[in-house]
């Protein structure tokens, strides 16, 4: 589990990097939270509850949900972020986006 927890990690600290890059490439607010803020709030989730959680499950199956929780929200977070990547080098930097609530 330790070489897991620790994969997990390295892979958090990458898509962070990765996000902190993209706002500062982003020049639209707008465009920056539509594409960046679902990631942070998954990079936010998986620091601050779902590692915590792992390191407190009491048992070892409960920590490996937990990881395989982890896991998921990474490769969603690393697909926004791959997306955020395509539309920013079709369109540029200051890239606006149109959304409705």
């Amino acid at each position: 589990m330790t070489e897991r927890f620790e994969a997990i990690k390295n892979k958090l600290e990458m898509l962070d990097d990765a996000a902190c890059k993209l706002n500062q490439t982003i020049t639209d607010n707008g465009a920056n939270s539509y594409f960046l803020g679902p990631v942070r709030n998954t990079l936010g989730s998986v620091k601050m509850k779902v590692l915590r959680w792992v390191l407190k499950a009491s048992t070892p199956s409960k920590a490996s949900m937990l990881l395989d929780a982890a896991e998921s929200e990474l490769c969603q977070a690393e697909i926004r972020l791959h997306y955020a990547e395509r539309m920013i080098a079709t369109y540029g930097t200051d890239i606006q986006v149109i959304a409705t609530s």
